[in-house]
């Protein structure tokens, strides 16, 4: 299973972009997703911790000098 949709994701990334970055972006999306399935919601992430989260990942898949945020900075 993992085999077919890491060749599905190679098809389909972007030239600027290796697939391990986008797997490492998926990653970072389903560990977000589980830590907010956490039943005690003091341990689920804050919608802050979640764009941190994102925008920490987000540089490392994007080409140089085109890196944009999940929210941009004022």
């Amino acid at each position: 299973m993992v085999g077919s949709w890491r060749n599905r994701l190679i098809e389909i990334t972007p030239m600027h972009m290796s697939p391990e970055m986008c797997i490492q972006q998926v990653q970072q999306c389903i560990s977000i997703a589980l830590k907010c399935l956490e039943p005690e919601s003091n341990k689920r992430p804050t919608s802050l911790d979640i764009v941190q989260s994102l925008n920490a990942v987000e540089p490392k898949c994007t080409s140089p000098g085109n890196s944009p945020s999940v929210v941009e900075k004022v």
